[in-house]
């Protein structure tokens, strides 16, 4: 059994290696610059046994409206933002006109010019959404769709995003997509065949995209937790009561998985998911 699980773990960390490292260089931006990020805590290096269930022949999603960004690359194109670390100047010229100032147009304000940490913040962002989001869906690249896990590293990168300031443009249109895509991911009871028996049939998040779009399945503690963080610096941003009504119902998933089993040698903690079969108790989780 523990040779399966090393095996599963390991198919596992073959498919999250390009995303996450795209994802840890963009958060390492993004948060340099954010205005109020909770302290980071260290992700396990082993990668989750999630089980490998097929999804629906085709399955797909809705269309929705694609968001669009006038992101910096906009502002550099006309020669408003400069690459990191290099200087620019700029050449003005100045027009004789002898019309009354009264007639002429008032000039727009400039777009903040972005440098360093936050330009490069951009471009990651710009990577990871052209590569890895899949246009009217709100979910990103997987099987067709991605695990949990991934997902929440991206929406911590848009919250990330949102929260520096000076943007050339709002990512509260960002925030808003990843918000409905998460909801890709709700279980409301976790019961019945094909998904199988678990521990815990409180409302949360399966790790992978729930019925009927995708197989739904098992609920993984720590994933839920990563998600109930980013809940809850939306609300700090926002103070939307959706997103502290669901970061309330993870907590409470959270609290009744606290096992009770007093005949371990250390009791309590939480598990690693809700499986039934689920014997390990996971720190991150804690």
């Amino acid at each position: 059994m523990v040779r399966d699980l090393n095996h599963r773990r390991e198919l596992a960390a073959v498919w999250r290696s390009s995303l996450s490292t795209l994802l840890t260089l963009l958060l390492a931006a993004a948060l340099a610059l954010s205005l109020a990020t909770p302290a980071g805590a260290a992700r396990t290096a082993a990668a989750k046994a999630h089980r490998r269930l097929p999804y629906p022949a085709g399955a797909t999603r809705p269309s929705r409206t694609v968001t669009r960004l006038a992101h910096a690359r906009k502002a550099s194109s006309s020669g408003g933002a400069a690459a990191p670390g290099s200087s620019s100047t700029t050449t003005t010229s100045t027009t004789t006109t002898t019309k009354s100032a009264s007639k002429s147009k008032p000039k727009k304000p400039k777009k903040p010019v972005l440098h360093g940490n936050a330009l490069r913040a951009v471009l990651a962002f710009d990577a990871m959404q052209k590569y890895y989001y899949i246009p009217g869906s709100d979910l990103y690249a997987g099987e067709p769709f991605s695990y949990l896990w991934p997902f929440s590293q991206a929406l911590a990168a848009t919250v990330s995003m949102a929260n520096i300031p000076h943007m050339p443009s709002s990512f509260a249109s960002e925030v808003h997509a990843r918000l409905i895509g998460l909801r890709d991911y709700l279980d409301p009871n976790n019961s019945g065949a094909p998904e199988g028996t678990y521990s815990s049939t409180l409302p949360a998040f399966d790790g992978t995209v729930a019925p009927p779009a995708g197989p739904g399945g098992t609920k993984y503690y720590d994933d839920n937790d990563w998600v109930g963080i980013e809940l809850a610096r939306v609300y700090k941003q926002t103070h939307s009561a959706g997103a502290l009504g669901y970061a309330e119902g993870i907590m409470a998933f959270e609290i009744a998985g606290w096992s009770t089993n007093q005949t371990y040698a250390c009791p309590g903690g939480i598990p690693f998911s809700n499986s039934i079969e689920n014997v390990e108790r996971n720190t991150v989780s804690t």
